[in-house]
């Protein structure tokens, strides 16, 4: 709240976009926090850009160095997933030109997943632990790449070695006439390993890169792939299941806040000249507070208009606007409670000691409220959405309800609404398939559209966006109607609205989801409150409301003040500071326990400075 002299109240809203760094952003990000391979994927491809990806052995120096002195092992973005298929070893990925024998490959009792090259120039697939000639390759500073033959035999992955420390990495083949150059340098009757190699593992990012560096003695362990700087950076197959820190790759996004500000002032800031000098000052004083790397802005009305009167919108229009904005908190606080509660018991529990159960507005606010649940072992964890008695179209990134571009309801069936190629829209029904439009924020603040053109049901559009942009598009305006519909290249696409008939207990008219796939259901037809479900990568699922789970709280924790009267019988001196503090420790840690909440006590002197009082009978008496 900024207060100036005399009291005529302004309404505004504040656009801040920021990164939390000004530094060069490292291409590796160390998460020193433990999490499954999936909670790691998530946390990166909301905090960054996702799980980290290695292209070639400079990438796996780049990142062993990240790791530092971390010598426990770390997840990386690799999984294994989908149909084996064959590659190269240097990551150029999928080996398109083939020259297999006649039968092959063969796979022969499953175990043949290298591949060698015959003296004639022909390939064969071979079990990788066989010893063999091998063929590297060389690339020289103008760009020329040349081949180095050894004659020495090796298991494939020990020829990879040398290939790699010595030279670039293992031959790969792209034509006919660089097979019959590696043919010719093999002896005779003799074959020779090249970088082929077949397996099923992929990057997390969707990249096409094949590198790999597995441990020697890797044995199946899982279906996810982490990373031990104490190995030389080398992989192991680990169960995904299990917690490890983790490594993200690329720049933190751009944060938005939106926020709404009320300014005291003895000038007119409805005046673009003084509006503007505020600006300036605002943005002063947020770099001495040291925040950097930052864009302010403030945001108009379809008139340009940035401050009101707040009489007028109290005269009528305060609530189209409330409407039609979301404020979001800045910095909400989030509290997890491990106390199993029913969600009315956990919702009267927050409402006496903190505001809430938790609220949340957008991605970047739950991957907080994740952050306060940490790696706690539970089922279920309770936040405060509830249904409602009536539905309402909502938008998928959280502003809420919004009636830009009226659309007839009694036409079609449907929960989700699309965008027909006339730029109109029409319900329709979430498991169609369609093409889907995301969005989001560059540094200045400025959204940018990504059309894709997959055809996708609403939720599966909806998780991709999340994955790769922001969120499916929301239309707030009819020009940015006009804007949208020109980026459509002629196809239907999904927006984000859709009905819902969900609440917060705050009564906040954010409408943020983060569904599992196949909820909510309503199985039973009385699953009428919210969990988190780790077993659903922390996405929620609809349950009976008088279950018992932990719960998230959100704000600042309410301080009560409680006089206690305490009559003790004791043959000790309890005025003795070593008895009354160690007393009123047990007493502490027995409240906290009872309560699970953070508990100060104190013991309450009397006018003589004794904190105990000896009465008739013998005992002690004293308030704490």
């Amino acid at each position: 709240m900024v207060w100036l002299q005399s009291a005529i109240p302004f309404i505004g809203i504040l656009l801040l976009f920021q990164r939390t760094t000004a530094q060069p952003i490292p291409h590796y990000h160390f998460i020193n926090s433990s999490l499954t391979w999936y909670e790691a994927q998530y946390f990166c491809r909301i905090k960054y850009t996702d799980l980290a990806t290695m292209n070639s052995m400079n990438d796996k120096n780049k990142l062993v160095n990240t790791l530092g002195s971390h010598v426990t092992h770390s997840w990386i973005g690799l999984y294994r997933e989908g149909t084996r298929r064959w590659m190269w070893s240097d990551g150029r990925g999928r080996a398109d030109f083939t020259m297999w024998t006649d039968g092959e490959p063969s796979n022969s009792e499953g175990k043949e997943w290298c591949g060698e090259l015959s003296e004639e120039g022909w390939w064969n697939d071979v079990e990788c632990e066989k010893e063999r000639s091998f063929v590297c390759y060389e690339r020289q500073e103008e760009g020329e790449e040349t081949y180095v033959y050894y004659s020495d035999g090796l298991s494939w992955m020990n020829s990879q070695d040398v290939c790699r420390s010595e030279h670039s990495d293992m031959a790969y083949v792209t034509t006919e006439a660089d097979n019959s150059e590696i043919a010719d340098l093999t002896t005779s009757s003799s074959s020779a390993w090249i970088g082929l190699f077949n397996d099923a593992w992929m990057w997390s990012d969707g990249s096409d890169t094949s590198f790999r560096y597995w441990m020697r003695s890797t044995q199946y362990g899982g279906n996810c792939a982490s990373v031990a700087a104490s190995e030389q950076g080398r992989w192991s197959e680990t169960q995904c299941k299990e917690k490890a820190t983790f490594v993200c790759q690329g720049g933190l996004k751009v944060k938005k806040m939106v926020i709404r500000m009320k300014v005291h002032s003895d000038v007119d800031l409805t005046d673009s000249r003084v509006s503007d000098a505020l600006l300036k000052k605002l943005e002063t004083l947020l770099k001495h507070q040291r925040m950097t790397d930052f864009n302010l802005s403030w945001r108009g009305d379809k008139n340009g208009i940035v401050f009101r009167r707040q009489e007028e919108l109290e005269a009528g229009e305060k609530t189209a606007m409330e409407r039609k904005t979301v404020f979001f908190t800045v910095g909400r606080l989030y509290h997890f409670l491990k106390i199993p509660m029913t969600w009315s018991e956990a919702q009267s529990f927050c409402r006496v000691n903190y505001a809430d159960l938790a609220t949340v507005d957008n991605m970047e606010e739950y991957v907080q409220l994740l952050e306060s649940i940490g790696s706690a072992d539970v089922s279920g964890i309770w936040i405060g959405l509830e249904r409602s008695a009536s539905y309402r179209w909502v938008w998928s990134d959280g502003i809420g309800e919004q009636d830009v571009y009226p659309f007839s309801e009694d036409k079609q069936d449907g929960d989700c609404v699309m965008m027909k190629t006339s730029g109109y829209w029409e319900k329709s029904r979430c498991t169609d398939l369609k093409a889907s439009l995301c969005f989001e924020y560059d540094s200045q603040g400025t959204e940018s559209y990504f059309l894709n053109t997959t055809l996708l049901s609403w939720r599966d559009a909806q998780s991709s966006c999340r994955q790769d942009h922001t969120d499916l598009v929301s239309v707030k305006t009819k020009e940015q109607n006009t804007d949208i519909y020109g980026h459509t290249s002629g196809y239907q696409i999904w927006l984000g609205m859709i009905a819902d008939n969900w609440m917060w207990s705050d009564g906040s008219p954010t409408s943020f989801r983060n569904w599992e796939k196949t909820n909510p259901d309503n199985n039973g037809g009385a699953e009428n409150c919210v969990v988190i479900r780790k077993s659903f990568q922390n996405q929620w699922d609809d349950t009976a409301c008088d279950r018992s789970y932990p719960f998230v709280c959100y704000g600042e924790q309410k301080i009560r003040r409680t006089t206690v009267k305490v009559r003790i019988s004791s043959e000790g001196n309890l005025n003795l500071a070593t008895l009354s503090d160690s007393l009123l420790k047990q007493i502490q840690a027995q409240l906290e326990e009872q309560s699970g909440t953070e508990v100060k006590l104190r013991w309450q002197a009397a006018k003589n400075g004794q904190i105990f009082q000896h009465n008739d009978n013998g005992s002690k008496e004293t308030g704490c």
